[in-house]
């Protein structure tokens, strides 16, 4: 599944709270700058998330998604900090069963659940699937079944179905004792006479086949900046990419979801209103630890710096929110995007 750019970029700078930005230090911080804009990247309008609005029970949801219409939902925010616990799904249910509504959400900005309330049992039982922020693609396929086109159209319930059947099937084929595996051992008994077979036997082949194949990690040596175009337009493990814009123009190279921006790079310093107190912040850490230095109205790299995403180095460079997986291009316009994503 491929996200759209807005969300693929509000994911990422999310991420910057998970190391490269201090954490949200309460509830309100974790919804303005974690919950809000993502829901914002979602498709919807400003006036259709409605924060603290009391409900039909005169209870106040965190977030009301999109109120009065057949499509509305609900999201219970915690602190970044705060594990979610059992009082928090209850609490979250209770303002769908209330207001006679199927959805709710609930998160700590970090890990993310949604509950569908027409499944029957205790409030535990109706998590239809979790997304944490550190997996982008997981919270790609999570959000993206939440988006305004995919709740109005009730596109969301086909993913709940898939998540449910797969869950279902996975710890399904895990027990030798289940039904399905054992419905399994029948049909193979009457399709394979003489063959020895055990319900174990079923677990351990079914298991093996579904374990992802061992990757092989090869050690790369970081490129020069001063690397020539060439070599840059060449895709393999060490191509370097471009970042430019006003007053910024960086190199760098992708490396373990990330992105390594080059010593050598500039990087603009008034960032834009909107984006200044992150990288203010984050400029601050650096200049501290000499990565970077003040040249006028850029900073100036004194060595590589790792960014965990390639979001989080272009909106530094860059001095704006950005989507790094197009920001940062090979001479000929090939971008990151293209080269380790797009498969």
């Amino acid at each position: 599944m491929t996200a759209n750019v807005n969300l693929l970029a509000a994911i990422e700078e999310a991420q910057l709270y998970l190391g490269e930005l201090a954490a949200p230090s309460n509830e309100a911080n974790t919804c303005d700058w974690v919950v809000r804009p993502l829901l914002v990247a979602l498709g919807y309008a400003n006036h259709e998330i409605h924060a603290q609005s009391a409900d039909i029970s005169s209870k106040f949801p965190d977030y009301t998604i999109m109120p009065g219409t057949e499509a509305t939902w609900f999201l219970e925010a915690k602190a970044w900090s705060v594990g979610l616990e059992s009082s928090h799904v209850d609490q979250a249910m209770n303002y769908a069963h209330s207001n006679g509504r199927r959805w709710v959400v609930l998160s700590n900005g970090r890990e993310w659940r949604l509950y569908d309330d027409t499944i029957l049992g205790i409030s535990a039982n109706r998590l239809v699937a979790t997304a944490r922020l550190d997996d982008t693609q997981g919270m790609i396929r999570f959000l993206s079944a939440l988006d305004r086109e995919s709740m109005i159209a009730n596109k969301v319930s086909d993913f709940a179905a898939e998540r449910r059947l797969k869950d279902f099937l996975t710890d399904a084929i895990k027990d030798p004792t289940s039904a399905a595996i054992s419905g399994l051992l029948r049909v193979v008994r009457l399709a394979l006479p003489g063959v020895p077979v055990t319900s174990e036997t079923i677990v351990s082949i079914l298991n093996a086949s579904n374990s992802p194949a061992p990757t092989q990690h090869v050690p790369a040596v970081l490129p020069s900046p001063e690397i020539d175009s060439a070599q840059a337009a060449s895709v393999n493990s060490g191509e370097v990419f471009f970042c430019k814009g006003p007053s910024a123009s960086a190199s760098g190279r992708f490396k373990d979801g990330g992105m390594v921006v080059l010593a050598g790079s500039r990087s603009r310093k008034n960032a834009a209103a909107s984006s200044r107190a992150n990288i203010d912040t984050i400029a601050a850490r650096l200049l501290s630890q000499g990565v970077i230095v003040v040249d006028g109205e850029q900073y100036v790299f004194q060595t590589d710096h790792f960014f965990k995403t390639p979001s989080g180095a272009a909106i530094f460079v860059l001095g704006r929110s950005a989507n790094g997986w197009v920001e940062w291009a090979l001479p000929n316009g090939t971008t990151v995007e293209t080269c380790h994503r797009a498969k």
